[in-house]
């Protein structure tokens, strides 16, 4: 077996029993998520289309040389292409699943495509870069999806509970007074 491959997916398979493991009610279906890491690798193929149109558009095509240009390419044309790509495969394969009944689902959803496209990545980087790549990565990138995965997954599985009854009907019109009227009252309770 190939120690730069295994290098590059267990920490992710390590995050993805983890969040499995602690889903409080009921256990999501295995295929779905199966397909979810699935979606998430295939999110890495419009990630970087944005990614390169992005850096076309917005540094000419050049390569960052100022810490400005790092932080806008970095955190502006990088991180949103990547959470845009991956949030679009999270709602296109969840919204309507039956499955998706409790917040936390949102969750383990969000965290499994989120790593799906983070293993498909880091295999990349490993195979490029090498051993001291795959040790980096397994403290850094990886968790890292993993949080925004969190942090994405919880606030979609608070926007579909704020949805209630009323499916995806209203999901444009009013979807965020409910989800911000949701919060405000939560916050009150606890």
């Amino acid at each position: 077996m190939d120690i730069l491959l295994v290098m590059a997916v267990v920490p992710a398979a390590v995050l993805l029993y983890y969040v499995y493991k602690i889903d409080p009610v009921e256990k999501e279906p295995g295929r779905l998520l199966a397909r979810l890491l699935g979606w998430g690798a295939a999110a890495c193929i419009p990630a970087i289309v944005l990614e390169t149109v992005g850096m076309e558009v917005f540094m000419g095509g050049r390569e960052a040389y100022s810490i400005p240009e790092l932080l806008f390419e970095n955190f502006i044309i990088i991180a949103l292409s990547e959470e845009v790509c991956k949030f679009f495969f999270l709602r296109w394969k969840t919204w309507k699943n039956p499955a998706f009944d409790y917040v936390f689902d949102g969750i383990v959803y969000a965290v499994f495509v989120s790593l799906g496209f983070a293993i498909l990545e880091n295999i990349g980087y490993v195979y490029e870069f090498g051993f001291a790549t795959a040790v980096v990565r397994a403290f850094t990138a990886i968790p890292g999806h993993a949080i925004f995965g969190v942090f994405m997954g919880c606030f979609y599985g608070l926007a579909k509970r704020a949805m209630g009854p009323a499916g995806l009907r209203d999901y444009h019109s009013r979807s965020l007074p409910r989800l911000l009227r949701f919060l405000c009252e939560y916050k009150r309770a606890g």
